[in-house]
């Protein structure tokens, strides 16, 4: 596997260590490589409470109608947590890349942010050009 980012790949959100070279990407296929073994469906997710103050800024901004950006940063730390444990589980599984991911979004009232995300894990080697 090489250290390039797959153009179609989901944005990195600073991964630590070599989870960060695990490829992700929501096409059933990585272009440019050829998927060698499909070895399992890996899934990762994360819960955070929005605390108070970002609670009242929900209320106010779906009562004036505006954006809440206090509940977008919530759900984009929840995102970039659950890619990253979606990385860390490829990589304990022994693969190189997390093809077919989709994201599941929830919002438990407007006190806690949930993502799930989930994909087949599978190794891929560089097809020569």
């Amino acid at each position: 596997m090489s250290d390039q980012q797959h153009p179609g790949a989901a944005p990195e959100g600073e991964p630590r260590g070599d989870a960060g070279r695990i490829l992700v990407t929501t096409t059933p296929a990585l272009e440019g490589y050829r998927i060698t073994r499909y070895i399992e469906v890996v899934s990762a997710e994360t819960i955070l409470g929005t605390g108070f103050f970002s609670e009242l800024a929900a209320w106010a901004a779906d009562l004036l109608g505006t954006e809440s950006r206090a509940l977008g940063w919530k759900t984009r730390t929840a995102r970039e947590s659950s890619l990253q444990k979606l990385r860390e589980r490829a990589l304990e599984v022994g693969a190189d890349a997390v093809i077919g991911t989709s994201f599941a979004y929830s919002s438990n009232s407007r006190s806690m942010v949930s993502v799930i995300v989930t994909g087949t894990a599978v190794n891929a080697v560089p097809v020569p050009r």
